[in-house]
């Protein structure tokens, strides 16, 4: 896996505009990282966090997206099952009522369900926080009606359970809505 942290440039249009609606730097990212389909990004402010299973090639971004060249490193680290690490994951928490999928959208259900995917996923929390919640209203372009997400920001500790199956999680991230920057579990 490589990890790519890149500086948005805030004078580009397109990396403004990229920044304003997660469905727009989804199709950038597809764009450039193609036939790539099982990467994971998140914006944070102007920086854009990218994880993927080959080497991107960033240079195919149109000039002065980017504030500085970009930084991509393979994920070189050794899991153990010993250690205690840090976490934050910006997520779609849902549940299945009824055959649909409802967001999540109060600390009272958001931290059992993370709770339950540390569970599913080879990991368990030694504390953990809501840090951030909200509705996001995406929409693809102007003339379609809005997607609304819950979306909740976990920051907090965990120490891994089952190493095969968090090393699954981290490629795969956790929850929905991982197209619109949504699942990427960083550690450190």
């Amino acid at each position: 896996m490589y990890f790519s942290r890149l500086t948005l440039n805030p004078r580009s249009r397109l990396a403004r505009a990229d920044a304003a609606n997660p469905y727009k730097m989804h199709q950038t990212l597809s764009r450039i990282l193609e036939p790539e389909k099982n990467y994971l990004w998140r914006l944070e402010d102007t920086i854009l966090l990218v994880q993927t299973q080959s080497r991107p090639d960033w240079g195919q971004l149109e000039p002065n997206y980017l504030l500085r060249p970009s930084e991509s490193k393979p994920l070189e680290f050794t899991l153990s099952t010993e250690r205690t690490y840090r976490f934050r994951l910006r997520t779609n928490p849902t549940i299945t009522q009824a055959g649909k999928r409802r967001g999540l959208y109060t600390l009272e259900t958001q931290m059992p369900w993370l709770e339950r995917q540390a569970l599913c996923g080879g990991f368990g929390l030694l504390g953990a926080m809501v840090s951030h919640s909200d509705c996001w209203k995406v929409r693809k372009d102007s003339n379609s009606d809005p997607i609304t997400l819950a979306v909740a920001e976990f920051d907090g500790h965990l120490k891994i359970t089952n190493l095969e199956l968090f090393q699954t999680t981290l490629q795969k991230g956790i929850g929905h809505s991982k197209a619109l920057g949504l699942g990427l579990l960083s550690i450190g």
